[in-house]
């Protein structure tokens, strides 16, 4: 026996197996429905309940917010690629409105890259046919991608988390009377822990530079010194860059994922290097656009793009390796700890809430270049320790 839908149209009410589509009398009245008497549509009889009588509640409830004027924006021509009503078709149109504009970039991007898997699966089914059943089924078959191997944790949580928000954007437009989620958790990815050395991120670098990847040997080396995160590395510009009389600098920059400021200190090395890899270049660099391209020439335009080129390098270099751009920041920030930085200090560097108390650190302790330069050398503190427990463990390894 086939499970019968939870989710309906806004509006949409059944009474003794009959159903009805009631807007209310205010609302009726100010969208101009009204019967021949003069008297407000509150009230229209779709006749039996089911499948085609909630199609039509939705076709109302469109037309109801387009004669009172808050109909969803749509694009011509844009919607032609899924049909009208389907899953596909609202994310579409849903794209075109406030909440999409006003999503950060970073945000933006995890639905672009989450979308491919959720549009095989539901980009073509009628939107009021997705229910609780459908949606747990989904989230499972995830699950099951991830214990296989096919998703990481990581890109198994993000595609639920973008499925699950979709779900409640088409509730809150009137989709559902309530989102098809269910009781269905989606558990976060555990935390990496995975760390890199100095001497491997010198081979990294070596590696790309040799290769053919000058831009991403400039990006590691960049990740490596300034601890940026892969999306502020990627996105950097000439506008970001500041240099100082003695040769060196510092990064002027407001961090993608949490819109604090950041001031890492940069040597004088690769300050010199950056400009070498500037001047290398065939074209000129608006001051707004991002530094480093691609060998095509064209920017890093997504997470995935930047990610191919770190694995091809890493490949060349750690065959079997599979840690991350994003290991390095965590890899700095453990050197800086053992070199003596104060958590407040580390929060400074990362431009993250690592300590308690995000607020006070954001008003007392402001970033600076001085500060920044002054971790740069506790972090070589670290960086000595970190050597000798990697040596230590390899000559146990050998003594095996």
């Amino acid at each position: 026996m086939s499970q019968k839908p939870t989710s309906r149209p806004k509006y949409y009410r059944i009474k003794r197996g009959r159903a009805f589509f009631e807007p209310g009398k205010k609302r009726a009245e100010n969208a101009g429905w009204f019967h021949n008497n003069g008297k407000p549509k509150a009230s229209i009889p779709l006749g039996e309940a089911g499948d085609g009588a909630e199609q039509e509640a939705l076709r109302l409830y469109q037309q109801l917010l387009r004669d009172l004027g808050k109909a969803e924006p749509f694009i011509d021509g844009r919607t032609e690629k899924y049909p009208r009503g389907s899953f596909g078709d609202f994310y579409v149109r849903w794209r075109c409105g406030d909440e999409w504009a006003e999503m950060k970039p970073r945000t933006r991007e995890d639905y672009e890259r989450c979308w491919p898997v959720i549009e095989q699966r539901f980009a073509n089914t009628p939107i009021l046919n997705i229910t609780v059943s459908k949606s747990t089924s989904f989230h499972r078959e995830m699950k099951r991608r991830e214990d296989i191997g096919e998703l990481s944790p990581a890109k198994r949580f993000r595609i639920l988390k973008v499925w699950r928000s979709l779900l409640s954007q088409a509730a809150a437009k009137g989709f559902f009377q309530q989102a098809p989620i269910g009781k269905i958790g989606n558990p976060m990815a555990n935390g990496a822990s995975e760390v890199w050395y100095a001497d491997e991120i010198q081979a990294l670098i070596k590696t790309a530079e040799h290769n053919g990847f000058a831009a991403m040997s400039l990006a590691i080396w960049i990740g490596w010194e300034t601890l940026l995160s892969p999306c502020d590395v990627r996105g950097l510009t000439k506008q970001n860059l500041k240099t100082q009389q003695d040769g060196d600098g510092y990064i002027k920059i407001v961090r993608q994922k949490t819109g604090k400021q950041a001031l890492p200190y940069l040597s004088r090395d690769l300050v010199s290097a950056i400009e070498r890899y500037v001047d290398s270049l065939d074209f000129d660099i608006g001051i707004e656009a991002p530094i480093l391209r691609m060998r095509s020439g064209v920017p890093y335009s997504t997470k995935d793009t930047f990610s191919q080129d770190f694995r091809n390098v890493r490949k060349l270099t750690f065959e079997n390796d599979k840690r991350t751009f994003k290991d390095i920041r965590r890899s700095g920030n453990l050197e800086a700890d053992l070199g003596g930085a104060s958590p407040e200090e580390r929060a400074e560097l990362l431009a993250n809430s690592l300590h308690k108390n995000a607020f006070l650190e954001a008003t007392y302790t402001p970033p600076t270049v001085t500060r920044g330069k002054k971790i740069l050398e506790k972090r070589e503190a670290g960086r000595k320790l970190l050597k000798a427990e990697k040596l230590a463990k390899s000559r146990n390894k050998d003594g095996k």
